[in-house]
């Protein structure tokens, strides 16, 4: 009854892929970014559709994706979460295992004349701006203002330099430049304030630690019929799980 699941369900985490090639118009480059995210959306919807065809329908499928996220970002290792449909009886069950730390690289779009990072921890969390600051090219009191965030203002926080007192400032799917932690704060907002600007960008490939889980995916049907798989997800900088 059930296909074999391999990556479908870190397909269905994902969003968003970076890897637009470099534009020089910030607008060009936004909406390539979410030209490439409609077209992965819309290949992970077909190929969780075929995993699942026969145990959940549309809606479950909808909710089985929100709720892997919560698990991997609430459930400590060993702790699991199970969802069963109202419509087929199909359950499915998440267990995330083995939390670490790894290495991984992702391309990211920058604004001209941002200074690349080193050494970085990649966050992919929403902030909000406590204090109104500049944007500045490089970690560091001395770099140029290229910016200013307004107090309120939401953005990106694509990760923080190794000392983790500088981070870099997302917005409108670009990197502006760095602001100082002490300024900003985590939120609960659902997203990033929206926008447009100009300007040329560069798109490069950065490399950084993020925290990686496994996460262990049994499926039961009504009639007993049985998936079980593990695979591995890392927390992206565009704040989801994935690849």
């Amino acid at each position: 009854m059930f296909m074999s699941l391999r990556l479908g369900v870190v397909v269905a985490f994902l969003t968003m892929l970076a890897g637009c090639q470099t534009k020089q118009n910030i607008n060009e480059a936004w909406e390539q970014v979410k030209t490439d995210a409609q077209q992965a959306y819309q290949e992970s919807k077909e190929w969780f559709n075929e995993v699942y065809a026969d145990a959940f329908s549309d809606d479950d499928k909808k909710e089985i994706r929100k709720e892997g996220k919560t698990v991997l970002e609430t459930n400590v290792d060993g702790e699991q979460k199970e969802w069963t449909s109202e419509q087929t009886g199909a359950t499915v069950t998440m267990t995330p295992l083995n939390t670490r730390v790894e290495q991984k690289t992702y391309d990211l779009i920058f604004a001209e004349n941002v200074e690349f990072p080193k050494d970085i921890q990649f966050l992919g969390a929403l902030y909000t701006v406590a204090q109104s600051t500049n944007v500045r090219t490089s970690p560091n009191a001395a770099g140029r203002v290229t910016a200013w965030l307004r107090e309120g203002d939401v953005f990106r926080a694509i990760g923080a330099v190794e000392d983790e007192e500088w981070i870099l400032v997302e917005r409108y799917g670009v990197i502006i430049g760095y602001v100082n932690k002490n300024l900003v704060v985590t939120t609960d907002e659902s997203k990033a304030d929206a926008g447009s600007a100009k300007g040329k960008t560069v798109t490069q490939k950065i490399s950084g630690n993020t925290t990686c889980r496994t996460l262990e995916v049994e499926v039961v049907s009504k009639e007993g019929g049985r998936e079980k798989k593990n695979v591995n997800v890392c927390f992206r900088p565009d704040g989801e799980w994935g690849i």
